[in-house]
């Protein structure tokens, strides 16, 4: 509710770690007049005023563990950063924000600060890097307040002359704001309406976007709470500025009516998993297609392993070839489980059992199942009699079991219902419940920061603070929403609230820009051999350690006589330092062996992967792109090498 405990659940000292200014110093050290800020679960204390101490430019940090007490984060004691603010002060303002602490304004030894400093935040251990100083300043002030929202600070207030405590011998009325540019805010602009709308109104659907496609997939279609659930599946194509093309009925649907199950692709395969039909029973099928080229699907097949017990109002992901299936309820019982499926590299059937892996917190439907970079989350959803705001995580192994749980910064209100992505650093959720007819149009974003702390792969750290984006979905609140993500935009579809469709069908699909830095990289390499050639394999080498890139590459070739390119090789996701086969295909796609022209294009896609700006030093970094051909023995060197247009092929290669 809300309301402050009292009697047993009063404000008590009880297992929380007390403060010692100054360690060095007989007795506990006190704290006063302290700037003060909670990011990524850890709580951090800048400069102030201390027994001894009359200015202060250390920063004390301890932990907030999963029961909301402030515990050790090493040792028995508030860790002192070695990392001091310079010059000391005393009534300032910190704050966090997208993995760095802040520190702005105060007071120092006989005047107003007005400067404003930041370090870089290890979310692994809480410690913080130096502190550089900003160009951005405000009026010297002390004693003031400050608001961070979507990427903008708004300083307010404060006292602009004296000196503190006695003598404020000036206030200030002044509000000043001013922007981070820090990977911008994460949060999606305005929302759009898509001039495109799929039919029929439903909530409960589930979407996925494959090949430029995307794709909707059952839902409730009735008045009531999903009475009457349909087989429907739509697609439209994602045109290159964002907005979708016109929907199309799938030649085949689902094989049955399904709602609350969740659309997923792996490869080029679409999986909706689970779910429950008219009558409200879950299910344990998971059905799968593969779409053609023009996005169409023609056909849906029953895979072979379905889930091991039947669900509805389940938490899906994918992640390096396989589905995660968490928890979901099985009519009034919820449940805490995590199914994993079999390896699906290349799509298909799912030909092997299912297994189930380390089970979450708190057994729950209707929540959000997220991975990024190697880990799985869960946010939300609702226990069987209590609506959750609670964000978990956890590790994603190789073999795709999943290590222990551990929480992390709680969602701003208890959600149900919503549905949410990760992409280029940040989280989303969108929508959602609160009530069984209380919703919400908000969108809550929240930054993920990389653990840089380790050589190699990724350990989840959690997130940062979460907070709510201006601009909220356009039209009515609503929960049952499907959300997808596709080249730095978020899309939107469906949903309700309370018992009916309450919204128009022009705000069935929507979608928003969101303001982040791109994680992805296109190379490209132009190769003249100087005369025809026969090539023989192509090999890129380059960093990646594992932190969940795809690399993708494309290829053409051109001969000499003809001039023109012939038909591109679409080869995939590379696999780092393993020698492919280059085959030059002609106009007609007819393997014509020599070519002159070798055209490469790489893209690195991080968005899904730790990157810029946390993680350079570790990948994904694209080191060289070879190509091996044999030439003509008049170009042959006397050394047994080859020369041909500046390219120095080796005498012994790989291969």
């Amino acid at each position: 509710t809300g309301a402050l405990g009292t009697g047993g659940d009063a404000c008590s000292t009880s297992g929380q770690l007390q403060l010692d200014a100054e360690p060095d110093t007989a007795g506990d050290q006190g704290l006063a007049v302290m700037a003060g800020t909670v990011y990524a679960n850890y709580i951090y204390l800048i400069g102030g005023q201390s027994p001894n101490e009359e200015r202060r430019g250390q920063v004390m940090y301890a932990q907030i563990d999963e029961n909301n007490n402030i515990v050790a984060v090493q040792d028995s004691e508030w860790v002192t950063s070695p990392n001091e603010l310079s010059p000391e002060r005393r009534r300032g303002i910190a704050f966090g924000y997208n993995g760095y602490l802040y520190g702005l304004a105060g007071f120092a030894e006989d005047t107003g600060l007005q400067d404003l400093l930041f370090a870089k935040i290890d979310v692994s251990d809480g410690s913080i890097g130096s502190f550089t100083t900003s160009q951005v300043t405000v009026n010297p002030r002390w004693d003031s307040r400050a608001v961070v929202s979507s990427g903008f600070v708004y300083t307010l207030t404060g006292c602009s002359s004296g000196e503190p405590p006695a003598t404020c011998l000036e206030t200030t009325s002044i509000v000043q704001t001013f922007q981070l540019y820090n990977n911008f805010s994460g949060a999606p602009t305005e929302y759009t309406t898509a001039s495109n709308q799929f039919g029929t109104d439903r909530l409960g659907a589930s979407s996925a976007v494959i090949d430029g496609y995307m794709y909707l997939a059952g839902g409730c279609v009735s008045t009531s709470d999903c009475a009457n659930t349909t087989d429907s599946v739509q697609y439209a194509e994602l045109l290159p500025d964002g907005t979708i093309g016109s929907w199309s009925e799938a030649t085949e649907g689902l094989p049955a009516g399904r709602a609350w199950g969740q659309l997923e692709a792996v490869d080029d395969t679409l999986y909706y998993i689970g779910g429950q039909n008219d009558s409200g029973t879950a299910q344990t099928t998971v059905y799968y297609a593969t779409p053609a080229t023009s996005g169409n699907i023609s056909s849906w097949s029953t895979a072979s392993n379905g889930l091991p017990s039947a669900r509805t109002e389940i938490g899906a992901a994918s992640w390096n070839n396989r589905l995660y299936v968490a928890g979901g309820r099985d009519g009034a019982t919820t449940y805490d489980t995590i199914y994993v499926s079999p390896d699906l590299s290349g799509g298909g059937d799912i030909s092997s059992a299912w297994t189930t892996t380390e089970s979450f917190n708190v057994a729950r439907s209707g929540h959000t199942l997220i991975t990024y970079a190697n880990n799985l989350y869960v946010l939300g959803g609702h226990d069987g009699a209590n609506y959750l705001n609670d964000v978990q995580f956890a590790k994603i192994n190789a073999n795709g079991t999943v290590e222990g749980w551990n929480y992390t910064t709680s969602l701003p209100q208890r959600v149900r219902n919503a549905d949410g992505f990760a992409a280029n650093g940040y989280m989303y959720l969108f929508a959602g419940r609160s009530d069984d007819t209380i919703c919400t149009a908000n969108t809550y974003v929240a930054p993920i920061s990389a653990n840089t702390s380790i050589a190699s792969g990724n350990n989840p750290t959690g997130t940062g603070d979460w907070y709510q984006t201006r601009s909220p979905l356009n039209g009515s609140e609503r929960y049952g929403v499907t959300a997808a993500y596709n080249q730095g935009r978020a899309y939107v579809m469906g949903g309700a609230c309370g018992s009916t469709l309450t919204y128009t069908g022009a705000d069935r699909t929507q979608y928003a820009t969101l303001q982040s830095q791109p994680q992805v990289a296109r190379y490209s390499r132009l190769i003249d051999t100087d005369t025809d050639v026969f090539p023989t394999n192509w090999l890129i080498n380059g960093v990646d350690n594992d932190i969940g890139a795809r690399w993708l590459l494309r290829y053409s070739s051109s001969t000499f006589a003809s001039g023109s390119w012939g038909q591109e090789t679409n080869f995939g996701e590379v696999t780092l330092g393993q020698p492919e086969i280059y085959t030059a295909l002609d106009g007609s796609g007819v393997d014509s062996s020599f070519a002159r022209y070798f055209y490469f294009s790489l893209s690195i896609d991080s968005s899904q992967s730790y990157g810029y700006p946390d993680d350079v030093t570790r990948g994904p970094t694209i080191t060289d792109l070879s190509l091996f051909f044999t030439s003509d023995p008049s170009k042959r060197m006397r050394h047994g090498k080859t020369f041909t247009g500046g390219e120095l092929q080796p005498l012994n290669t790989p291969f």
